[in-house]
């Protein structure tokens, strides 16, 4: 008889959704007190007092809802259905756990888009860790999908989904529609969620209600005690060219306000959702630390590895309300996660504790034990009669499972991590010899072997033949710069087996301590300035900080010395970025002849300025030439870097043309 009366209320609702929609999705429900598509307690339970709605519902809280009149209990809540007053109390106000009492069994279904792909994808191994024996786990996937989308869906039963399930071994996927994604498991929680470029705009949540009150409706057949969670997502990257970070001007800042606002106006006083995740102060506390604003893989969707995991555990800790102290399991692909818990520990128990704003990470700095020199590399360098305080280890910025082949046909530069070997692999970042200079000490581990790759050009083939793999350590000698302008290394194991995360410590490179050169005025700087009129004492010569074989593009925010294989690096030199108040007013920059420079500009760094002609080319012409700064030089940007060539940018650049190009800064008084 239950399933019967279930049946029949579920019937009601598909009718009164659909006659609430008009046939077509696009009109709303007239203004009633109570949502026309209620058909079950919004608490998750039945009303206890067996008082029935006017309209043919069960009332909410036992209360008589009448068309057009307002209830006498409960919080207003008007988000959710255009016109309608919901009076509906907050079940969670203070966003408690709703499972702490869950012990060997959890289940938990999203209904939402990538970014729910992105907070799922490392839970069922925190859940594993975490002692649970049952795990069921299942999003219901569309990308880009909006509220509005999910309320379409449901009028029309379309199997628009891919609907993605982990018991604990993995992703599956199959397509489905809304209901039967509902139907699927006994879900202990159903989390909900705004396309993100909408998550801060409480005016996009018009059908919020409607879906919330058929989700319930639906899923309490099976539970009548499933939870309903919203899941609040995180703010774009500080440079994300995502379309709809405009509609917060394109600042972080304001897209996280604006998401926690929405939260506070329109998700936590609706007591049809039983509390929120705040995935997205977890992510903004994260970038306190020292992962600074890198959590992202594209500007918006989530690095695989740590942000991933990130909010992984921000879902399972505020879901549960557990102690995440013991959790150590991180995905078998990304090992490196481990050594990077603490501040992900951090960010996630400081957004659990104070969910809607920013708590400033303790943990600004990292030390990588791959770095630190230790006793064994000490006796190694000693053994070969080198002072190891002359020495440092450098970062090798290792890829695992993914190799180099510089005669290849394709990708030159790039790593192969899809190769049937890639396995057998470990690779190395790519060096010029600024960072890995002539006479660094290579050291390999017994048991391993490294083959030393090498480019005239990134993103063009290497045309001399690949060098052998070696099993002997050496020292770095100069003529491998005769050949290449750039270096990197694949480490593999002499029996070919798979690389393992404990596999990185086999290669070390210890390179020389650079000296420091004191960036004093010479005599012929002196000469310079007095030649021009100016007094050499009221100037000091401004350190570039130069990055060999690197450009800016502020058009398309391009920093060419990270990540990029573009064939023509080794034509450019880059200074650093430089604020507004280092390069003052009544600097002079100067330019030699057979030399040339572009002003890069930015407004905000990391953002790139789309429309704005970038500046062209300064050439060097005479032995004096040379720009003094203006207010109109700076115009309305905020941070200046520099590219410096030869003239026509047809020649390799070297060190020795960074002295080519100088700014003089006034003394400060």
């Amino acid at each position: 008889m239950k399933k019967i009366f279930s049946l029949l209320a579920l019937l009601l609702v598909f009718a009164m959704l659909f006659a609430a929609c008009g046939g077509d999705g696009t009109t709303t429900t007239s203004s009633t007190t109570a949502s026309s598509t209620t058909a079950a307690s919004t608490t998750g339970t039945s009303a206890s007092t067996g008082t029935t709605a006017s309209t043919g519902t069960t009332a909410t809280t036992g209360t008589t809802a009448t068309t057009g009149t307002t209830g006498t209990t409960g919080t207003t809540a008007t988000t959710g259905t255009t016109g309608t007053t919901a009076t509906v109390t907050p079940t969670n106000p203070d966003n408690n756990p709703v499972m702490p009492d869950a012990k060997k069994s959890l289940k938990i279904l999203a209904i939402g888009n990538s970014f729910s792909v992105d907070a799922m994808e490392h839970l069922a191994v925190i859940l594993k860790d975490a002692g649970y024996e049952e795990i069921v786990l299942g999003n219901l996937y569309i990308g880009g999908c909006s509220l509005t989308t999910h309320k379409g869906n449901i009028r029309t039963g379309a199997e628009a989904y891919e609907f993605y399930t982990n018991t604990g071994n993995g992703w599956s996927s199959k397509k489905s529609n809304i209901e039967s994604g509902i139907i699927f498991a006994e879900w202990d929680v159903i989390t909900i969620q705004q396309v993100s470029q909408d998550s801060g705009k409480p005016e996009t949540f018009t059908y919020l209600n409607d879906i919330l009150d058929y989700v319930r409706t639906t899923a309490s057949e099976f539970n009548p005690d499933v939870k309903i969670l919203w899941h609040m997502t995180w703010a774009y990257q500080g440079n994300s060219t995502h379309s709809g970070f405009a509609n917060y001007g394109k600042s972080q800042k304001t897209m996280y306000e604006a998401i926690t606002g929405a939260v506070k106006s329109d998700i936590i006083p609706n007591g049809r959702i039983d509390g929120f995740i705040p995935s997205g102060t977890a992510i903004q506390n994260l970038r306190t630390s020292y992962f600074g604003d890198t959590l992202t893989r594209d500007g918006y969707h989530l690095s695989y590895d740590i942000g991933r995991y990130t909010a992984a555990l921000m879902w399972y800790k505020q879901i549960t309300g557990a102690d995440i102290s013991g959790i150590t399991a991180v995905p078998d692909k990304f090992p490196g996660i481990a050594e990077h818990l603490p501040a992900i520990k951090e960010a996630v128990n400081n957004a659990f504790a104070n969910n809607l704003e920013v708590t400033k990470s303790e943990i600004t700095e990292f030390e990588d034990e791959l770095l630190v020199m230790t006793d064994a590399d000490k006796a190694h360098l000693t053994s070969l009669g080198l002072d190891p305080a002359k020495y440092e280890v450098l970062d090798l910025n290792l890829t695992l499972k993914g190799y180099y082949n510089s005669t290849d046909t394709k990708d030159w530069g790039k790593v192969k991590t899809t190769a049937g070997n890639s396995k057998q692999f470990i690779a190395t970042g790519i060096f010029t010899p600024q960072v890995l200079p002539a006479g660094s000490v290579i050291n390999i581990a017994d048991g391993y072997q490294y083959r030393l790759e090498g480019w005239q050009m990134l993103g063009t083939k290497n045309a001399e033949a690949r060098l052998d793999n070696s099993k002997a350590d050496m020292v770095l000698d100069a003529s491998y710069y005769d050949k290449y302008n750039f270096i990197a290394f694949n480490i593999s194991k002499l029996d070919s087996s798979e690389i393992v995360y404990e596999d990185r410590t086999a290669f070390r490179i210890y390179v020389p301590i650079a000296e420091e050169k004191p960036n004093e005025m010479t005599a012929e700087d002196k000469a310079y300035l007095t030649a021009i009129g100016l007094n050499p004492d009221n100037y000091e010569k401004l350190d570039l900080d130069y990055i060999l074989f690197a450009y800016y593009n502020c058009n398309s925010n391009i920093n060419s010395a990270e990540n990029s294989v573009a064939n023509n690096l080794v034509n450019f030199i880059s200074t650093r970025t430089f604020a507004k108040e280092e390069i003052p007013v009544g600097s002079v920059i100067r330019i030699d002849k057979g030399y040339q420079y572009r002003p890069e500009w930015w407004v905000e760094l990391g953002v790139s300025v789309p429309g704005s002609a970038r500046p062209g080319n300064i050439v060097g012409e005479n032995d004096t030439n040379y720009k003094v700064v203006d207010d109109e030089w700076w115009g309305s940007y905020n941070y200046r870097g520099f590219n410096v060539a030869v003239q026509g940018n047809g020649a390799v650049v070297s060190e020795e043309t960074g002295t080519h190009f100088v700014i003089y800064v006034p003394k400060a008084n």
